[in-house]
């Protein structure tokens, strides 16, 4: 008699409505196998951006399993904490830092957006779903991770709360002081950012393992996956848009392709492509190399239309020592070599008129000047970084700094 196919089956839903089911064999290899009825379904709630109207892979997208040889699609792997963060989760579990399976039937209920996963015993594997004839075990699921070690996407050790926060835990003197201002200074130049406040470093629960400096303010930044009464709303970063694994954020991309999609794909594209436009700005005057694949997001109020999340995770990058645009701009991610001529073919190459995108970034100039150095003075940010974010405004292009 040949031995059972070990498997794990985990199914997955979307605002409660089952859209597929995952299997894994101990080799590794996955199946996402999608519910037929939410996938035949034209009212059916959004997934990611490529399955909704009027992208042109919408109406095919959910009609075969998504086969992986290892792993998990970066649909899924990217729900799940990064490097920094994720060592300790697993050592909580038990787990190898590349068992992504275990680790997302552990967050199941908490991950981000609609999603939520659960690990199946073998009585509730719906019929048809094993469509081969061969016995098979179900490996044992994941235990849930308990309330002070559950987490969110990203490197950074942090902890959700009741209040649908996220309460991010410094690793190096100064990181949350330096997002705060940050978040600060890029609301004042009109960028849509989430809400944040700075808390004392008790305001994390001590029965966290988290690594972090504990005699560092904490930042709470308010989740834009939950309303204020905590309901789900579904989203996506831009890595799992394009289905990009992680390890790639910061190169598998630039942002002529980021506002084709918003432009083309999001119901209210120019709105979507204008806001993107200020941001684009925005994190070259506040010195910002971190904006990559991961830190924009797409988020769907309605659970079907597509808009640009707020905007989160910004900081004054240069004291890390990185020093260029994450998303080359028409080819350029110097900082200090861009131009607005720059901006004007970017508008060009995604397809809208310059006459759109000019009068934000204007605005976003003048609100800059008239307004950061006096701001500057009273936040929080160690004095050794404001130093630093003064010379880069001076190292700026004129043209750039005066909008010409």
């Amino acid at each position: 008699m040949t031995n059972p196919i070990a498997l794990t089956v985990l199914q997955l839903r979307l605002h409660g409505t089952v859209v597929g089911h995952l299997m894994r064999q101990a080799s590794g290899s996955t199946a996402l196998v999608f519910n037929p009825t939410w996938a035949n379904d034209p009212q059916r709630c959004a997934l990611t951006l490529s399955g909704t109207a009027p992208h042109p892979a919408h109406a095919a997208l959910f009609k075969r399993p998504w086969f992986r040889p290892q792993g998990l699609h970066p649909l899924l792997a990217n729900l799940l904490p990064e490097a920094g963060l994720r060592p300790a989760l697993a050592a909580h579990l038990q787990l190898g830092a590349d068992d992504e399976i275990p680790l997302l039937t552990a967050l199941g209920a908490a991950l981000p957006g609609g999603w939520q996963a659960r690990a199946l015993a073998a009585d509730e594997i719906p019929p048809g779903l094993l469509d081969f004839n061969a016995r098979i075990s179900i490996m044992p699921p994941t235990a849930a991770l308990p309330a002070a070690l559950r987490s969110f996407a990203g490197s950074q050790p942090k902890q959700v709360t009741s209040k649908h926060q996220l309460l991010k835990l410094p690793t190096r003197p100064g990181q949350t002081r330096n997002e705060y201002s940050t978040l600060q200074l890029a609301r004042l130049a009109g960028v849509d950012c989430v809400d944040h406040a700075l808390l004392p470093p008790d305001a994390a629960s001590m029965q966290s393992p988290l690594a972090y400096l504990t005699d560092e303010p904490i930042l709470a930044v308010q989740r834009f996956d939950r309303s204020s009464d905590g309901t789900r709303i579904h989203t996506e970063d831009f890595a799992q848009v394009l289905f990009k694994p992680a390890q790639e954020k910061y190169t598998s991309c630039d942002a002529v392709q980021l506002g084709r999609l918003l432009y083309r794909y999001t119901p209210h594209g120019l709105k979507n492509v204008q806001e993107f436009a200020r941001r684009l700005l925005m994190n070259v005057l506040l010195g910002n190399g971190d904006a990559h694949l991961k830190n924009w997001s797409l988020r769907y109020p309605d659970q079907h239309t597509a808009e640009l999340a707020p905007a989160y995770d910004l900081a004054f990058t240069q004291p890390l020592g990185v020093t260029e645009h994450s998303l080359a701009i028409a080819g350029c991610s110097d900082w200090y070599a861009l131009e607005f001529s720059h901006f004007d073919e970017w508008s060009r190459a995604v397809g809208v008129p310059w006459r759109a995108i000019r009068p934000s970034l204007l605005d976003t100039v003048e609100r800059a000047r008239a307004l950061w150095p006096a701001a500057l003075e009273q936040l929080p940010m160690a004095e050794t970084d404001k130093l630093l974010l003064r010379h880069h405004w001076k190292s700026l292009g004129k043209k750039l700094q005066y909008g010409l």
